[in-house]
């Protein structure tokens, strides 16, 4: 299966942002590929950025948010072959700590 991901806030990354065509990032997976699958697969290319740290709970995870067209992937043992369609964009953002108080 091969997915085309669109990648938001990974500015100041650069084996990210070397990889990326047009703003998208054409990654090759098996078939019965999960989410949790892509994201090693991420990790594995382009740095432990994409490392799956999850929540306590073991749902979603801490730093990465997923999403196929709208809806919010959260379970890293999603079947992606269920989700991703070619008509429809998946994205992954990159989520910084905030500070403040």
């Amino acid at each position: 299966m091969q997915v085309t991901l669109k990648l938001l806030g990974f500015h100041g990354f650069p084996d990210v942002e070397n990889a990326l065509a047009n703003g998208a990032l054409v990654l090759s997976l098996s078939d019965d590929a999960t989410l949790e699958d892509l994201l090693q697969t991420l990790a594995a290319n382009y740095g432990p950025i994409f490392q799956p740290k999850r929540f306590p709970t073991g749902i979603g995870f801490g730093r990465i948010s997923v999403f196929v067209g709208d809806e919010f992937l959260e379970d890293p043992q999603t079947r992606l072959a269920d989700k991703v369609d070619p008509d429809v964009e998946m994205t992954i953002a990159l989520l910084r700590p905030l500070r403040g108080g």
